[in-house]
């Protein structure tokens, strides 16, 4: 065979060696295509912990928060059975990743959570799985005060049997040590007598409570109410038109009916304080006066302190009392509408009542101990733990100590009171048990601008921080120095035979103060998703003992005098700092200031929102109560819109499932007043500031900003609503809205007849939306799509006997159109629509919820007219009209 002529490949049967030469360089083009295109992509995996059958859920990837805009989602990806979802992600952009959760009640509207993983842009792909907590939809519904669940009667009944069932059992036990002739049940008689109080200490301590009154008054009056002051007063920030408050006696009846409605409940409150709040605002609601009674019981504080430690010596008591009356954390507390500075003083009243009970042996003492127990726990629950610590010593002295029969008959005589008086606080926990679902999962659904959770030891320690005066995140040294002096406190206390039994108490309670803030940290991040609250009120019970316990160890410690003066120095600098700080630059952001300004330079549609979170706008609420008329949930303007001076202001004028930047953009405003607030808490934001800057920088650059004032710990910008580039209905154009696309407000969802309605299962929920789209842009994002409405206003072709009618409240772009749209309807509904600007404003109410939603059609009046015309030509051919 002769090779062929001018080949160079070696082939000798005359083939062409360019076919397997091409098919192995497309080949190779197409394996490095393949592992470049793997190099670049990306795939984002997670899973969804507790999947309802109840619910349907896809996650979400956007590019921007406003999910409204018309690309978003970019990327979108199913949950399947097991809660794993994976998202192929290739782009290089920041995106955010939203867990969209849809309930569907039978015989209401979808209900549609948007649940973000972190408000903060991510890139690239997370290092771990994104977990999302999905909501039990069940736990959005309940309202009732009292459930007979066999859940919650369970564990009351468990709660029952270990106190009622253990004191009583003590009893018993013990009944034989009940009064033997010639036992004392005081076994601390004669033990630590008191010590003669001199002219010199009762004028040092009359100095001291001069000091701590004027420290505190100095901002008593002078510095708005905080976001929880606000929650503890009547209607828990909400106007009510008619809550009595001011109105003297005749207001009464409105305060007890406000009380009876448990509304502290909504909170996880205790509704001792918010009766007493209630009672004092039939005086006024000035803050001095909403602060007087933690003013008082701060000073009531500062004297017990000085009692309890004098028993050791009278410098340490007057020194103890001393630095109670410039503490930070002291002076914070007595100013402040809230029960903590309550709970302090019940809390180091239950140590000296204790005492005196052990002391003389009296069941009156003990039942004054007790009632002491009972009135802290309904102001707060911290209380019950403080209890539960010195009831337990008590019965874990009596077992140790056996050989002294004083100890059996003073724990024998200390069940008496304790059986009577406990039902009240187990009563009150049936309540407890029977909101706190609901309410952790409301919550979970506004969390997401609180702090991420740090770790169980640096929330533990930043705690303890405040707890000895000091800022958290001051340093190390400051906060290491008092915690020394406390512990050697505590050691020359239990060293001495008088103080042995004091200083057992204090431990126990070292114990529950740091079992309280472990349980309150574990809580709270475990319902919140993950996130925590920086409120650091936990603290107020046991700060005056810490303060107390680090003076005695200043002051009685065997450590060389050089050793201990060091030590006092540096945790008294980082006390100190402390306290200047707080007395040079106010706590509290100026809510008020804010009210002032928005009121005076208010004009008809303009809107408010708070950043980071919306709910801080209950503290404007509170301020515009006097001028402010409650809105009307069938007004024409929509259910959040205020009347202020004859002057439409929606105050809720953010969307309280969906971001910021999704519903700033879309509201029916003109201007959007916005208000940053740096509310902190002894060195710990409260809320996030980055989700605020994000915002802010977002408004920026979307809305027009027209003024900017700085006032303490709050910025308030106002914003113009930039003009509509393009209308939403050109010429010959048609737009078709409904209400059922709308996002609900799961706060407003219309309560249908069952107290918990039935729900549709995860198979027969259809539709998911694509996106929120135009029906979200257009519609107010406050205007729930089914409401109670009033019977009268409704029209004969509805049905005046059903609780709910679709409502749709949508504003429709329409440049400077001379001839308004036409809009028609499908199905019986009312409408009212009016030019307001460059848009048409629109407002319908359609047939019953439990029908089928309210459509409406906006055309232009070309195309009305074209339409018309159509029809008319099928008239005169017999055809059918549209």
């Amino acid at each position: 065979m002769k090779r062929r002529m001018g080949s160079s490949c070696g082939w000798t049967d005359g083939s062409d060696c360019g076919g397997p030469l091409r098919f192995g360089l497309v080949l190779a083009g197409v394996i490095l295509l393949g592992v470049a295109s793997t190099g670049n992509a990306s795939e984002i995996q997670g899973r969804v912990e507790q999947l309802s059958h109840e619910a349907r859920y896809e996650v979400w990837l956007t590019t921007s928060l406003d999910l409204s805009a018309a690309e978003q989602p970019t990327a979108r990806a199913p949950v399947d059975a097991n809660g794993q979802f994976a998202l192929d992600w290739s782009g290089e952009q920041p995106y955010w990743l939203f867990l969209h959760q849809r309930i569907h009640p039978r015989g209401g509207p979808p209900l549609d959570l948007f649940l973000p993983a972190e408000l903060q842009p991510q890139t690239g792909t997370p290092e771990k799985p994104v977990v999302f907590q999905s909501i039990e939809p069940r736990r959005l519904w309940p309202r009732g005060r009292w459930s007979f669940e066999p859940s919650v009667l369970g564990r009351l009944a468990l709660l029952c049997i270990a106190v009622l069932g253990l004191g009583l059992a003590t009893r018993l036990s013990l009944r034989n040590y009940a009064s033997p002739e010639g036992l004392r049940s005081a076994p601390l008689f004669n033990k630590a007598p008191p010590v003669a109080t001199g002219r010199t200490e009762l004028m040092a301590v009359a100095g001291l409570l001069l000091l701590a009154a004027a420290l505190r008054l100095r901002g008593i009056a002078s510095q708005s109410l905080d976001l929880l002051e606000v929650s503890y007063l009547p209607g828990i920030g909400r106007p009510t038109p008619a809550a009595g408050l001011g109105a003297g006696l005749d207001g009464l009846g409105e305060v007890l009916r406000e009380v009876s409605d448990l509304y502290c409940l909504d909170l996880v409150h205790t509704p001792l304080y918010h009766l007493l709040l209630g009672l004092v605002g039939l005086g006024g609601t000035q803050e001095w006066l909403l602060r007087l009674p933690a003013f008082l019981a701060s000073l009531a504080t500062a004297v017990l302190i000085w009692r309890l430690f004098r028993r050791s010596s009278p410098q340490v008591g007057v020194a103890a009392m001393a630095l109670f009356a410039i503490a930070a954390p002291a002076i914070y507390f007595g100013q402040d509408a809230t029960p903590y500075s309550v709970l302090a003083l019940c809390a180091v009243g239950s140590v000296l009542l204790a005492l005196r009970a052990l002391r003389d042996g009296r069941t009156r003492s003990w039942f004054q101990f007790f009632l002491v127990l009972v009135v802290g726990y309904f102001c707060h629950y911290a209380i019950a733990l403080v209890g539960l610590a010195e009831v337990g010593l008590l019965l874990v002295l009596a077992l140790l100590r056996r050989g002294d029969r004083r100890w059996a008959a003073a724990a024998w005589r200390a069940t008496g009171p304790a059986l009577l008086l406990a039902p009240l606080p187990l009563l009150w926990a049936w309540a407890h048990f029977s909101t706190f679902p609901a309410v952790a999962a409301h919550t979970r659904l506004i969390a997401d601008t609180y702090p991420i959770a740090p770790g169980l030891l640096p929330f533990l320690w930043d705690f303890v921080s405040v707890t000895a005066g000091v800022e958290a995140g001051h340093g190390p040294w400051a906060v290491g120095a008092g915690i020394v002096l406390a512990t050697l406190g505590l050691r020359e206390l239990a060293a001495s035979e008088r103080f042995r039994e004091e200083a057992v108490l204090l431990t126990a309670l070292i114990v529950a103060f740091l079992f309280s803030i472990s349980f309150f940290y574990l809580g709270v991040s475990e319902n919140l998703g993950g996130r925590v609250f920086y409120g650091f009120r936990w603290v107020s019970w046991f700060h005056p003992l810490l303060l107390g316990l680090a003076v005695a160890g200043a002051f009685r410690s065997r450590l060389p005098v050089l050793l201990r003066s060091v030590l006092a120095v540096v945790w008294l600098i980082g006390l100190g700092q402390t306290t200047s700080q707080q007395l040079q630059n106010p706590p509290r952001p100026d809510y008020e200031g804010a009210a002032e300004l928005v009121q005076s330079q208010l004009q008809d549609l303009d809107g408010f929102a708070t950043l980071p979170a919306w709910f801080q706008r209950g503290n404007l609420a509170h301020y515009l109560d006097d001028a402010a008329e409650a809105p009307d949930r069938h007004s024409p303007n929509g259910p959040a819109a205020w009347d202020i001076n004859g002057k439409r202001f929606l105050l809720e004028a953010i969307h309280v499932s969906l971001p910021f930047q999704t519903t700033a953009r879309n509201g029916h405003l003109d201007r959007l007043w916005v208000a940053v607030v740096d509310e902190t808490m002894f060195g710990r934001p409260k809320f996030s500031p980055e989700a605020a800057r994000e915002a802010v920088a977002w408004a920026d650059q979307h809305l027009i900003r027209e003024a900017e004032w700085q006032l303490n710990q709050l910025q308030l910008i106002r914003y113009r609503m930039p003009a509509e580039e393009d209308p939403a209905l050109p010429a010959l154009g048609t737009l078709e809205l409904w209400a059922d696309a709308a996002v609900l407000d799961h706060r407003t969802y219309p309560l249908l007849e069952d107290p918990i309605p039935q729900f549709r299962t995860a198979a027969e929920i259809t539709g998911l939306p694509k996106g929120l789209g135009p029906t979200v842009r257009l519609q107010a994002p406050r205007s729930p799509s089914c409401v109670e409405w009033d019977w009268g206003d409704l029209r004969s072709y509805l049905d005046p006997e059903a609780p709910h009618h679709w409502f749709l409240s949508a504003r429709v772009p329409i440049g400077s159109q001379r001839r308004d749209p036409v809009v028609l309807k499908t199905g019986p509904a009312q409408i009212q629509s009016r030019r307001e600007g460059g848009s048409l404003r629109i407002t319908a109410v359609g047939q019953a919820c439990d029908q089928g939603p309210l459509r409406l059609k906006i055309l232009s009046p070309e195309s009305a007219e074209k339409l018309e015309r159509e029809d008319a030509r099928k008239n005169l051919r017999g055809l059918p009209a549209r």
